[in-house]
């Protein structure tokens, strides 16, 4: 058994498994080897980072625990590399294919590559730049947006802390883990503004766009793949979030490679895919937990697929090989998440409310309410800024390229069989549905699908006006691009995000709230004045007065109390009235912004600390 290596190169490819069985062995040795750490010398680490220069929220019972927790982590990366080590003949030879398949698929690309440019159409060629061109442009004009609440918030309790705490802290589904690494990265490198914190997910949303022109054209037709490039590089929605500092973009793009892919493993065994596709998957589910719908496509449309065009004997083997992708998809994650589930046990992580409302089964009755609710939002953002009868109208050309799939792909299945048999049962033996923004890895599919849909009902047209074939595609997709971008670009700029005013406040605040003032800020709006605060070099904690932890009675001791409402917050309206006030008092509203105003009250018009 076994493939000879023949040069340098080859021989430390084969190499490779022993290098990662001594990682994960020295892994587990540090790993073991900080659970001997006493309680007084971590403090003394963890203090000088704490707000206030104690680091409490760590007890000796939390310290137990989590040196416990690191003990067992310890063993099981001393386990995971004694059995690499004993499979190091088998990890060797696959690793050896895979590399020299690897390097074959890099020589075949790149003579694709020369090939498709050297013989498509220039108009196709200069169609599909245009198309990428506008949504760069569309992207670009918008790294600069006032920051939106869940980037914010990102920001303020998980990029802006040391990578050894960002990474550990999961008490919130908004730590995007790889997009931390990544945006903390960015941030150091080109300083705290909006547009560095959101270079990570910008740079995914704008390689989205070949690669799902990619993806498509292998799918169904390059006509088919240059219109869903444009469908993609103008959607409102993808446009969002490829300037909005979070993960979503990444895991789309993960997943359409991971789909590529796929299409390669779909008919031979290729080890180099099989290298390639459980790291990249295992990565997106490290970035965002929802990537498990997205690895459940990928694997039962390959596992479909394998049922569909192998012959009895040989179908086995290759379904084996999906269940042994799984398998190392979850080993690899789990390995990823490792220094937070040394941190918190998923008891911890469970016991807030937000994480049980996003993780925890629902019962049928809200499960199926939600369901509706989901389905109906899922209509108004996949088609935002398309006119309704035009939206009805992509709807069918997608369900027609479903049914006539065979027509029009060189692919037995359609991607819509993936989501019936993969994610459709996840979702009910989960009992629970993520935000719409979870499912923005399978717009590129749907926009392929209208794609499709269009060139079967315009094939019969083009039969009788072939000149139109060369010009009119090109001519659609950058019109489509175009247009879309135009109302994304304007409907964000318009909407602006939960607090636009937000940096206009801060910088207010910073000017204004004195050493013996304070601020308070209701409703959700607080970490976008925090971010902005940060930003400019304010020390957040010295001008806010937290009312939720204080009595308002507590506001006393402060010369003046600024209170600052956000108009787009009906919270904050309704909560206004509740600051308890003499009635002699007369708030004055001090500034007022783009649907914003800040007033300053007393502290000695505040009533007693039992707010009466």
């Amino acid at each position: 058994m076994g493939v000879i290596a023949t040069t340098s190169w080859e021989r430390l490819c084969g190499w490779l498994p022993r290098i990662l069985a001594l990682t994960l062995f020295f892994a587990g040795l540090a790993t073991s080897g900080l659970s001997l750490l006493s309680y007084d010398a971590v403090r003394g680490v963890l203090d000088p980072h704490a707000a206030d220069g104690s680091a409490d929220a760590l007890t000796r019972e939390l310290f137990h625990a989590i040196s416990a927790r690191l003990r067992l982590a310890g063993g099981g990366l001393g386990a995971l590399a004694l059995l690499l080590w004993m499979l190091d003949l088998h990890a060797r030879v696959f690793v050896l294919e895979a590399c020299r398949s690897l390097a074959e698929h890099g020589r075949r690309w790149r003579f694709q590559a020369v090939t498709w440019g050297r013989t498509t159409d220039p108009v196709w060629i200069a169609a599909l730049l245009i198309v990428i061109g506008v949504g760069v442009a569309a992207r670009a004009l918008l790294l600069e947006q006032p920051m939106r609440y869940d980037e914010a918030f990102t920001f303020v309790n998980y990029v802006d802390f040391p990578l050894y705490l960002g990474l550990t802290r999961y008490d919130a589904p908004n730590n995007h883990l790889l997009h931390t690494l990544l945006a903390h990265i960015s941030d150091q490198l080109f300083g705290s503004r909006p547009w560095s914190l959101r270079i990570p997910a910008f740079l995914a949303g704008v390689a989205l766009i070949p690669v799902s022109y990619v993806l498509v054209q292998r799918l169904y037709d390059r006509q088919a793949g240059l219109i869903a490039a444009a469908l993609v590089a103008g959607s409102g929605h993808l446009i969002l979030y490829s300037v909005n500092a979070r993960g979503y973009t990444i895991v789309a793009v993960l997943f359409a490679v991971c789909l590529l892919l796929a299409i390669g493993l779909r008919q031979r065994e290729d080890a180099g895919y099989w290298l390639l596709l459980v790291p990249l998957a295992a990565l997106g589910l490290y970035t965002v937990p929802t990537m498990m719908y997205a690895v459940a496509f990928v694997l039962v449309w390959l596992s479909l697929q394998r049922l569909a065009t192998q012959a009895g004997a040989r179908r086995l083997p290759g379904l084996v090989r999906v269940v042994v992708a799984g398998m190392l998809t979850g080993i690899l994650t789990l390995l990823l998440y490792l220094p937070v589930l040394v941190r918190s046990s998923p008891e911890e992580m469970l016991s807030h409310a937000i994480m049980r409302d996003k993780m925890m089964a629902k019962a049928w009755p809200d499960f199926l309410a939600l369901l509706t609710i989901r389905i109906e939002q899922l209509w108004e953002t996949w088609h935002e800024g398309i006119p309704g009868l035009i939206a009805l109208a992509f709807l069918a050309l997608a369900v027609a390229a479903w049914i006539w799939h065979r027509r029009i792909s060189r692919i037995p299945l359609s991607p819509v069989w993936a989501v019936l048999a993969g994610c459709i049962p996840l979702l009910f033996f989960q009992r629970n549905i993520p935000p719409i923004r979870a499912w923005s890895f399978l717009l590129p599919v749907y926009f392929g699908m209208i794609a499709a849909g269009f060139g079967l009902a315009s094939a019969g047209w083009f039969a009788r006006a072939p000149q139109w074939k060369r010009f009119a595609p090109p001519l659609i997709a950058i019109l489509l691009s175009a247009g879309l971008a135009v109302e994304s670009v304007r409907e964000t700029v318009r909407d602006g995000g939960n607090f636009p005013a937000a940096e206009a406040v801060a910088r207010f605040l910073e000017q204004e709230v004195g050493e013996r003032d304070r601020f308070v800020l209701l409703g959700l709006s607080l970490v976008n004045v925090q971010y902005y605060l940060s930003m400019h070099g304010a020390r957040f904690d010295r001008l806010v007065f937290d009312h939720v932890l204080q009595p308002w009675g507590a506001a006393r001791k402060f010369e003046n109390l600024y209170v600052v409402v956000n108009d787009r917050s009906a919270p904050s309206r309704a909560s206004f009235a509740t600051i308890p006030v003499l009635e002699a008092a007369k708030p004055t509203v001090v500034a007022e912004f783009r649907e914003a105003r800040v007033y300053r009250l007393p502290g000695t018009a505040l009533r007693g600390s039992d707010g009466e």
